[in-house]
Formats: structure tokens, C-alpha cells, sequence
């Protein structure tokens, strides 16, 4: 359902529209707002919006998710330095 959903937005506006893509940026930004709270019991009731709003069974699957999408977050840079990303050719 969420293909046909996400074909349909593609088709619509003309922009090369990825769902999962989507969802993984909603749900990192929501979690990292949330994460900001500083009122215990608002906190914890916007996480539990998350967890609702995503699908997960409990809080446990919320944090695997969030340890899984900084984990894939920090690969991309670690991939730039281990790449001679950190050599400036300019400045050498």
C-alpha cells in the first residue's frame, strides 16, 4: 500500500518520492523533538505518540530504531573521512 501511495505522489508532482525515505526523516525529526523535552511527563507522552504514530510494539522497538538510524547517519561521514575526505587537496 505505501509503494502504491508513494508512486501516486511521484506521478502527482513529479518529484522522486521514496516512502521509506519519508518516514525515516518524520520519525527522526519527531524523535529528536521529542528527545528535547524537557518535562518528564510530556516527554514521555510524545514518545508514546511515536511509538503509536510508527507502528512499534514498545518503547524497546523505538529505541532500536533510533540506535539504528544514528548508526546509519554516522556512516556516511565516517565513509568520507576513511575515504581521504579529510585531505584538502586546496590547502596542500
Amino acid at each position: 500500500m505505501a509503494s502504491k501511495i508513494a508512486q501516486k505522489i511521484k506521478q502527482g508532482t513529479g518529484v522522486d518520492f521514496h516512502w521509506h525515505l519519508a518516514r525515516h526523516a518524520f520519525f527522526n525529526r519527531a524523535y529528536a523533538a521529542a528527545a528535547e523535552i524537557q518535562d518528564r511527563e510530556e516527554k514521555k507522552i510524545r514518545m508514546a505518540d511515536l511509538i503509536v504514530w510508527g507502528g512499534w510494539e514498545s518503547p524497546d522497538s523505538l529505541d532500536i530504531y533510533s540506535r539504528r538510524a544514528r548508526r546509519e547517519r554516522a556512516k556516511t561521514p565516517l565513509k568520507i573521512w576513511q575515504h581521504g575526505g579529510n585531505v584538502w587537496n586546496a590547502l596542500n
